[in-house]
């Protein structure tokens, strides 16, 4: 049976939507290696640039090939898939937002989730004060993003399907994140503020 290395790379930093591409990146090389029946020996994960063609991770694969600790290399190629690429890295960022914003509204507010189980609810649970125009400002800075709130109800039933948008650019997207987690941190630092004054 040959020996394989998975290289997985992800270009950014380790942050928590980047962490969450490059473990499915490892379990779909995982899976590759193991219909190919080929014997995993080494992982290699890294977030860097994959411009520089003299950076240490590629180094390191060449000579640790060349020594015979493995046979080949699994790679996930983006460029062959260029739409799909996109279209799951930025769903896995919307869904790390829904995630992270539903979060911080429950735990601030103490949101019953029964009584409220999609995000629109959550966000007018959280902000239902329609004469209180901080409220309202919150309620309509959330429930205008397209990362948040892209849900529709199934026309068979009452079931909420949410589906990512997929004609947001790179750019506006990271504007978007950029913005919900400002927001989330003036959430937690508000809460922090009110358990100070206790």
């Amino acid at each position: 049976m040959s020996r394989c290395c998975i290289y997985c790379r992800i270009g950014g930093t380790a942050n928590e939507p980047n962490q969450i591409a490059m473990n499915s990146q490892l379990e779909m090389l995982r899976k590759a290696a193991e219909d190919l029946g080929l014997t995993v020996v080494a992982e290699v994960t890294v977030f860097e640039s994959g411009t520089d063609l003299q950076r240490q991770s590629i180094k390191t694969l060449i000579r640790d090939g060349k020594h015979g600790v493995y046979d080949c290399v699994l790679i996930v190629d983006p460029s062959s898939f260029p739409l799909l690429n996109r279209t799951l890295k930025h769903s896995f960022q919307y869904l790390y937002l829904r995630l992270a914003v539903e979060k911080a509204l429950v735990d601030k507010f103490h949101i019953n989730t029964d009584q409220n189980s999609q995000l629109g609810q959550i966000i007018s649970a959280a902000f239902p004060d329609d004469n209180d125009i901080e409220q309202i400002r919150s309620r309509i800075r959330l429930t205008s993003k397209k990362t948040l709130i892209n849900e529709f109800n199934h026309f068979e039933g009452n079931l909420s399907i949410f589906q990512p948008a997929i004609d947001i650019t790179d750019h506006a997207l990271s504007t978007e994140r950029a913005n919900l987690m400002s927001f989330i941190e003036s959430l937690q630092e508000g809460e922090q503020h009110e358990q100070d004054e206790i």
